[in-house]
């Protein structure tokens, strides 16, 4: 009768492994990532990661404003919010959870204008939403209107090497360049939320226009993959402590 071999340390870790990653598996899941895009009185991209175990969506917003080889001339091209739909949530009213970017004044109207920095974060953006539909905004007066009351300012300008601006940027300023980031809180926000819609908002009269939705690739959790790693690490170190006992 031929006796069975005993199993090696690399087939019992590999085992342990598979067993790990199949118990872990259910709780694992992916953000869903979508890319924005937009042209018109204002160009640029975005992105939105929304997190159904925070519930919450993290937005980039990027102004590429660029008028024939010129900065931007006027408060229209610069970005001053993201309306947005989902097919699902919120359950409750949408609030912002934090906002950042780097901020500048420009320093003349006219040709020739340079970046300031200004120290400090953005302060001005707000968050809000009615059914199903998020408004995320610094100037408002359109439909909806979320933005913070008061002179508008923090909209996003592009990051260019010389301006050539108008007295409507400057009454706005300061202004985050290039990109401003934003956490939205989205109560009720699952698995299964999709981004049906959205529009950008520009300049400071809530004019917007279309921005292209379009799915991206899936975010893995990190916490998840934490706690598998975690999970396979000690089960490997036990393996090796019984083995090494023997």
């Amino acid at each position: 009768m031929k006796l069975l071999s005993k199993p090696s340390l690399a087939s019992m870790l590999a085992a342990t492994a598979c067993t790990v990653l199949l118990f872990s598996a259910p709780a694992m899941h992916a953000d869903t990532f979508y890319n924005l895009s937009f042209t018109g009185s204002v160009n640029g991209t975005g992105t939105m990661d929304l997190n159904p175990t925070t519930d919450q969506i993290t937005i980039t917003l990027t102004n590429t404003t660029n008028l024939n080889g010129s900065s931007p001339s006027s408060d229209a091209n610069l970005i001053a919010g993201l309306i947005f739909n989902l097919n699902n949530a919120p359950s409750s009213t949408a609030s912002l959870a934090s906002q950042a970017g780097s901020l500048v004044n420009i320093s003349k109207t006219g040709s020739g204008g340079t970046q300031v920095p200004v120290s400090g974060s953005p302060t001005h953006w707000g968050a809000s939403s009615t059914g199903h539909q998020v408004c995320l905004e610094t100037a408002g007066q359109g439909n909806p209107d979320c933005a913070t009351g008061g002179q508008p300012f923090d909209l996003i300008i592009t990051n260019e090497s010389s301006y050539n601006v108008n007295n409507s940027v400057q009454n706005h300023e300061p202004s985050i360049l290039g990109t401003g980031t934003f956490v939205i809180n989205i109560p009720g926000l699952n698995v299964d939320s999709t981004v049906t819609s959205a529009s950008i908002v520009f300049g400071t009269g809530g004019d917007k226009e279309t921005a292209t939705v379009t799915p991206g690739s899936p975010v893995p959790e990190p916490s998840s993959l934490l706690l598998v790693g975690t999970g396979l690490f000690g089960a490997a170190a036990t393996l090796r402590r019984r083995m090494l006992s023997r």
